[in-house]
């Protein structure tokens, strides 16, 4: 790999959490200063594209033909909603792979994780402790996922077959298939490996809301009986 195009792309809402803009300029301040000038893997150039709109597919689709017009090498996807080391990118990048990226939470309870091990029986990916190393997956969410553009010249033509994120019902599975998920499958026709970072999920996070109640509160608190005479003995 020799001096890389790398389009940083992020499908967001008009908004975004403060932790999410605080690890962006992380990493792309890291990433410039150790993965430009000579250093390992180099990198001639990284590039910021936000997209911001209602419908995520729509976003990523856009992001995605934006990548093919620049002729960028990589596109490392982030959804606004993440939480990351520096390094993020430099370490995906080491793998050299057509596409790799994260493990984490989703934001419901209980929670599940969201890699898909296999579609058909429902099976979920899971980052464990002992968990390391790359594993193979057929579905993944793509909050930080570095893909090797030009898989993209080996998918169907948007313009006459419908675009690549989309979302559809799955009669087999009796379930919605996300836009991420809708893209894995058109990977795996393509021939083209989907791989989770084990190592790398374990320092990411999925930011959610959460609503407190007064029986949260109660959790801090034992009952103890107030002292005054009326409980001495």
């Amino acid at each position: 790999m020799e001096n890389l195009k790398i389009m940083v792309a992020v499908p967001t809402h008009d908004q975004h959490p403060a932790m999410f803009g605080y690890d962006l300029a992380q990493m792309m301040a890291f990433t410039v200063a150790n993965l430009m000038g000579g250093q390992k893997p180099p990198i001639a150039a990284v590039n910021l594209a936000y997209c911001t709109g209602t419908y995520i597919h729509s976003a990523r689709q856009e992001l995605a033909e934006v990548a093919m017009e620049q002729g960028a090498d990589f596109v490392l996807w982030l959804d606004s909603d993440m939480r990351f080391p520096k390094d993020l990118l430099a370490r995906l990048l080491k793998h050299n792979e057509d596409l790799v990226g994260i493990n984490y939470s989703q934001r419901k309870v209980p929670p599940e994780f969201v890699a898909i091990k296999d579609m058909l029986k429902g099976q979920r990916c899971v980052t464990a402790p002992e968990s390391t190393g790359l594993e193979q997956v057929e579905g993944i969410g793509f909050g930080g996922v570095l893909m090797r553009t030009a898989i993209l010249g080996r998918l169907p033509d948007p313009k006459e077959n419908g675009p690549w994120f989309f979302y559809r019902w799955r009669d087999d599975t009796k379930t919605m298939v996300g836009e991420d998920i809708y893209f894995g499958e058109l990977l795996a026709e393509a021939g083209v490996k989907i791989l989770v970072d084990h190592d790398l999920s374990k320092e990411c996070r999925h930011i959610g809301t959460f609503e407190y109640g007064v029986e949260h509160a109660m959790t801090s608190y034992e009952k103890v009986e107030p002292d005054g005479p009326d409980n001495e003995q």
